[in-house]
């Protein structure tokens, strides 16, 4: 999930509180739980880069990783989502509310 001008979610201590980006994974990885419990054979999940990087569409402009980059320093911060993502690493999941998924066999089941 790429963000321009990141910036503007800047905290005090200097960290990109992305928010966005954190909610993002958690409905991307709450429907791949859910594929996985309807019998898809899904083998993992990444996200496009660990560390801010250089886009051919969009330069520097857009910003997409779990640690922000200064390009004039090359000072490496973790941002929330880094944050987030080694948490949920270390507690091999997280809290989410599965009321929120739609389309699902679940959802299709208690509706119909």
């Amino acid at each position: 999930m790429g963000v321009a001008n990141e910036e503007r979610f800047l905290n005090e201590e200097g960290q990109i509180q992305d928010d966005y980006r954190i909610q993002f994974v958690k409905d991307h990885l709450a429907y791949v739980h859910q594929a996985i419990a309807e019998g898809c054979d899904i083998k993992g999940y990444h996200l496009w880069t660990f560390i801010d990087c250089w886009s051919w569409i969009n330069a520097y402009k857009n910003r997409y990783g779990l640690v922000s980059l200064d390009v004039e320093t090359g000072k490496r911060t973790m941002k929330k989502s880094g944050e987030f993502y080694k948490k949920m690493s270390d507690m091999n999941g997280f809290e989410y509310e599965t009321s929120k998924l739609v389309g699902t066999k679940r959802e299709e089941t208690t509706n119909g």
